[in-house]
């Protein structure tokens, strides 16, 4: 597999194949041969293919098209332990925030998703305690869980509707 950080970050993100095609200005049927390792990739695809992951917090050009899958292990790795811990931390501030916790969240095929989400990046930081992962799923599992917080943050804060600027019966005085 020429790419293998590129496909789990794609199998991770769940982005559409015709979303990578697109965005590496290359047919369906040649990003299936890529992911599948039978072609490679030039320069301005890898670009293109880049500011496509970049929303979803890839902007790593070197481990994005590394020929090597890069591996997330707490075990072995002091860094990856403390990275760990702070993703437990994050998960716990998103815990009320995900909809089974949170009566302001609408039921909907949305609400559902993002517990669905919330669940999958519970289980990505219980195999991370047990056995390396792939850094891909670490990495969306952060995504996720600060999309959670900021989802949450702006759908429960209250704003007042804007007005019209100026002191009421001003407008249009000279």
């Amino acid at each position: 597999m020429a790419y293998p950080n590129l496909v789990e970050e794609y199998h991770a993100t769940g982005i559409h194949i015709c979303t990578l095609a697109e965005h590496a200005n290359v047919t369906k049927e040649l990003m299936q041969d890529i992911l599948d390792g039978r072609e490679e990739l030039e320069h301005q695809e890898k670009l293109g293919i880049l500011r496509c992951f970049h929303l979803n917090g890839v902007r790593n050009f070197s481990y994005l098209f590394a020929p090597v899958l890069s591996v997330f292990d707490a075990q072995k790795n002091n860094r990856h332990k403390v990275k760990l811990l702070e993703l437990e931390a994050l998960a716990e501030r998103a815990r009320p925030c995900a909809p089974s916790n949170n009566a302001t969240m609408a039921e909907s095929s949305f609400a559902r998703s993002i517990q669905k989400d919330f669940e999958w990046c519970l289980r990505v930081i219980d195999d991370a305690k047990r056995t390396k992962i792939k850094y891909a799923y670490y990495r969306y599992a952060v995504h996720q869980l600060n999309f959670l917080i900021e989802y949450h943050a702006d759908a429960t804060m209250k704003k007042n509707p804007r007005g019209r600027t100026g002191a009421k019966g001003t407008e249009g005085a000279a």
